[in-house]
């Protein structure tokens, strides 16, 4: 670790933390209810060689996940199926599961929520969303990437990311992302407070298919040769909405409901199977509003 330390050179970061790979598009909104104080931590700035870097790192140390950070909590939308009993059963790699992260509601139904996913290459990439689930457009959205590595002969390695975190191997995969978290709450929470949404991320789930009279389900819609399909989300009472056009991904399954906590609006959160790379699949939530009032 000497030897790395000596490659390191160190820069307060104050209060302003390096963004990286991101693509912001932002909508009006209103004022939100304030939330605890954001948390701010100083990193170091590697500089670049012929191998590795340039890079922020960040180690596992630095954080004291209290305050905001402390109440995100993984919404559970999926469940790995029970391993094969037996050695005849044919092998299966497990799916690679996306995350989701809910982050609150504005009185006008617009729903926040963070995806916490690994790309091919490893890398951790979080994306943070506003949707107005009552009218189902997208305000706002930006993605941040992570290296997240446990052996420090890594850091000598090429990263995909611009920002790295030395971790302890430990960790849940919440509490992971509780390091992104607090990397760019700075970021984050600004855009929520325009929007007018409460930071709350506790969430009233429900795993089921149905919302009172209105009931739900998924169908293809489109199916070609060349491995094309579309899928659609149906009610028997709303209108349909085409939740998937894309190529591979199998058909999605409906996981549960969100309901808001100010009115009648709900989210629909559905979960579907793609390939992710050689062998392994990715389990992603996709997630379409409507107004019932």
């Amino acid at each position: 670790m000497n030897s790395i330390l000596k490659l390191l050179v160190p820069i307060l970061c104050g209060l302003t933390l390096m963004a990286c790979n991101n693509h912001a598009t932002t909508g009006d909104g209103q004022k939100a209810l304030s939330t605890e104080a954001i948390t701010a931590i100083a990193g170091v700035a590697v500089a670049a060689s012929e191998n590795y870097g340039p890079y922020m790192l960040f180690k596992a140390s630095d954080f004291n996940p209290m305050g905001n950070a402390s109440k995100l909590k993984k919404l559970a939308y999926y469940a790995a199926p029970a391993r094969p009993e037996t050695d005849n059963e044919e092998v299966r790699m497990e799916d690679v599961v996306a995350s989701l992260f809910p982050l609150g509601w504005s009185e006008a139904g617009r729903f926040a929520y963070a995806t916490y996913a690994t790309d091919y290459s490893g890398t951790k990439m979080v994306n943070y969303m506003i949707k107005d689930m009552a009218k189902g457009d997208t305000l706002w959205t930006q993605y941040f990437s992570y290296a997240m590595v446990e052996d420090t002969a890594d850091l000598y390695s090429e990263l995909e990311a611009d920002t790295v975190i030395l971790i302890n191997g430990t960790e849940t995969e919440e509490e992971l992302f509780r390091y992104a978290w607090i990397l760019h709450e700075k970021t984050v929470l600004p855009e929520l407070e325009k929007a007018g949404i409460r930071f709350d991320p506790a969430m009233d789930f429900r795993k089921q298919s149905n919302y009172g009279a209105n009931i739900f389900e998924v169908e293809q819609t489109v199916k070609s040769e060349d491995f094309f399909a579309e899928y659609t989300l149906k009610s028997n009472k709303l209108a349909p909405k085409v939740i998937y056009s894309d190529y591979f991904g199998e058909q999605p399954e409906i996981a549960g409901m969100i309901k808001s906590p100010f009115n009648e609006t709900i989210v629909v959160v559905c979960r579907q199977r793609r390939p992710l790379f050689e062998m392994e699949n990715e389990v992603v939530p996709l997630l379409e509003g409507y107004s019932l009032d």
